[in-house]
């Protein structure tokens, strides 16, 4: 489905005509799933409620406020894409939630806290990497998240993007040297 007939369908779901959401489900319905579930399984949960919650919940946000963020869709971007970003959110809010719902006095028998050196160089290893993250072209941003925060496979982030399985793996290459070479490491 092209970009443009991906907007249609998104306009007539925030519509809420139903077999809009019929032929959604069926189209990106597994999409939503795949990336719920590969966002949970590196968070250490992979339970099947968890995954349809994550699913729901990106249903909910694409719908709140009069379909509002369907409307916004911009066809510039892959509704692949698009909708992945969306359900990876949608993970990272479950789970906050979740973490928040943990007493303080549960969660003070796991790990000793970090000493504080090592949270401020993470922090400017973290820092230097977003900015050299923001300098690279928009493919390469995209395909970094996608490997790197979504956990996808590179063949499957090249499906996403369009792009030749053998690109991604030769640009992922590029990128860590690049990365590397920005950030001064190893």
């Amino acid at each position: 489905m092209g970009n443009g007939k991906a907007r249609a369908l998104f306009l007539r779901c925030a519509r809420g005509d139903p077999e809009a959401w019929d032929g959604f489900r069926a189209r990106y319905g597994p999409l939503l799933a795949y990336v719920a579930r590969n966002r949970l399984a590196r968070a250490g949960s992979v339970r099947q409620e968890d995954i349809e919650e994550s699913v729901a919940q990106t249903y909910l946000l694409l719908l709140e406020a009069d379909g509002a963020r369907l409307r916004r869709y911009d066809p510039a971007y892959r509704p692949a894409t698009w909708l992945g970003l969306i359900a990876a959110g949608a993970v990272v809010d479950l789970l906050r939630t979740r973490s928040r719902a943990v007493p303080p006095s549960a969660r003070m028998d796991g790990p000793a806290p970090e000493d504080p050196a090592d949270v401020t160089e993470r922090r400017e290893r973290q820092e230097r990497l977003r900015e050299a993250l923001s300098r690279m072209g928009r493919r390469e941003r995209l395909l970094a998240r996608l490997v790197y925060e979504e956990g996808m496979s590179p063949g499957d982030a090249a499906r996403v993007l369009g792009i030749r399985v053998g690109t991604a793996w030769s640009l992922l290459s590029r990128l860590r040297a690049s990365l590397r070479d920005r950030i001064g490491e190893d």
